[in-house]
């Protein structure tokens, strides 16, 4: 199990924990690498650059602050979150976002309690696995319990109330997710895909001491190696710079950490960071996911104003009151009132032939018309002849 490290600066704790998963815990995990050519989707140009935010829209969510060693769930969190945003064309409330606390819990759980099982995690801050917090999203369709739902504790010995287990938000996220082994030759190009497909990737990697301090452009140093005694580390990446060789990425360590990111442009913030891509090839960076987000259903359009052949008329009632009648003048176009619903029915007459048809029942309804089937009370409704 790699080492937790921590690391202070300045009012901040930096902690890692992210762990390598073995594939033997993942029933056919090759199955379940990113392949986009499989599904018809053109590979990116690395030589180009690809960014999940856009002068239109930031999917991202706000840098947070993790205060254990639960970097893995904070960043599938986070990664889901985006993710869903960038595809779907949206943001979601940050609040209803998945607790990376609960998220932290529940994955430890997974591998046993300390006290009954000696290889158990939980209660103690062992961190985790970054897929376990996915397939935690994926479980009961897709429910989880959201950061509104309770604070965050920085405790790892905290048990999250039992019921928060069956909390859900209204808006499903992960649909699945995607390995990227960084020992692949199309690596970067298969990260550079998903970006462009709106996915963001996460990201588990070594983390040496002299990452806890970027350089005054924002990124991490080069020519770093790891020691075994160095902790590993969750983010996610949100975009690719060609012109430098980085991927640009999400910490969660705060505003407060490399505010110097703010400067390089390309809409980095202060807490994000750059990593120099020699690290995706030489072994510090040991696993890419691509988070695949759940599209949402559009809205449907509203039936559309039936347009009959031959000239319109209008028979018309007001349905909130059987006493009272109006009617609508005959017209190729019939307007109707502001009334928050009344409802009518269309005739039609074929020119030539004097063929009049009935069109059937129709309401119309803060500003759509529905079809239906007579008045409120389901009794036909009183037309008005004159």
């Amino acid at each position: 199990m790699t080492q937790i490290t921590e690391h202070k600066q300045g009012e901040l704790v930096l902690r890692t924990g992210a762990l390598i998963r073995p594939k033997t815990l993942t029933l056919g995990e090759e199955r379940y690498a990113f392949a986009p050519g499989a599904a018809g989707v053109p590979r990116a140009d690395p030589r180009q650059p690809h960014l999940l935010p856009s002068d239109r829209l930031d999917p991202r969510p706000p840098i947070g602050y993790q205060q254990l060693g639960d970097c893995a769930q904070w960043t599938a969190s986070q990664a889901a979150q985006a993710s869903y945003n960038r595809v779907n064309n949206v943001v979601i409330p940050h609040d209803q976002s998945p607790h990376p606390g609960v998220l932290y819990e529940n994955a430890r759980k997974m591998h046993g309690i300390t006290s009954s099982d000696p290889d158990g995690w939980f209660p103690d801050d062992t961190g985790s696995f970054p897929a376990d917090g996915l397939d935690l999203m994926l479980r009961n369709g897709g429910a989880y319990a959201a950061r509104s739902d309770h604070r965050y504790v920085a405790d790892a010995r905290f048990d999250y109330p039992n019921e928060l287990d069956s909390l859900t938000t209204t808006t499903r996220l992960v649909a699945a997710h995607r390995a990227i082994y960084p020992d692949q030759r199309d690596a970067l190009e298969l990260l550079c895909t998903a970006l462009e497909m709106g996915f963001a990737v996460m990201i588990s990697m070594m983390w040496p001491r002299p990452f806890f301090s970027p350089d005054a452009s924002g990124a991490l140093p080069r020519g770093v190696r790891y020691v075994p005694q160095d902790g590993a580390h969750a983010v996610y990446c949100w975009g690719w710079k060609p012109d430098t060789q980085h991927l640009l990425c999400q910490n969660q360590y705060s505003d407060g950490w490399n505010p110097q990111a703010a400067r390089v442009g390309w809409f980095c913030r202060a807490g994000d960071f750059l990593v120099p891509v020699e690290y995706l090839s030489n072994g510090t960076i040991f696993e890419l996911r691509a988070v695949e987000p759940i599209q949402a259903s559009p809205t449907p359009e509203p039936e559309p104003f039936p347009q009959p052949h031959g000239k319109v008329f209008a028979e018309a009632w007001d349905s909130r009151d059987s006493g009272r009648t109006w009617s609508l003048a005959g017209s190729e176009e019939v307007q109707f009132s502001d009334a928050p619903m009344h409802a009518f029915t269309l005739k039609t007459e074929t020119p030539g032939d004097g063929n009049v048809q009935r069109g059937g029942w129709y309401y119309y309804k803060d500003g759509n018309v529905v079809p239906g089937r007579g008045t409120k009370s389901g009794k036909p409704a009183r037309r008005h002849r004159g």
